[in-house]
């Protein structure tokens, strides 16, 4: 499998254009033809760039991300019969 590092260029223009080459590129990661890699750099340089250029995005965009994030633990966290207390 071809395994790619996306910088944060790549990712923003993902995010903005839905039929560009970089969208082409998660569309492929999504279907698992091609693994994508990035940085928490990036990821930190497309969120500054996200609430420079398109505030108005940015929390739609925190709201997917969380989204992502919790399908990706779903598989690991195992459910709870009865609480804990709290103290």
């Amino acid at each position: 499998m071809i395994r790619a590092f996306v910088d944060a260029s790549v990712i923003y223009s993902a995010i903005y254009s839905p039929t560009g080459g970089s969208r082409e590129l998660f569309r492929r990661h999504r279907l698992k033809q091609i693994q994508l890699v990035t940085s928490q750099y990036a990821l930190d340089e497309v969120k500054r760039n996200i609430l420079q250029k398109a505030p108005e995005l940015a929390l739609a965009i925190e709201a997917a991300i969380a989204t992502m994030i919790l399908k990706l633990l779903r598989p690991l966290l195992k459910p709870v019969k009865k609480p804990p207390p709290i103290l």
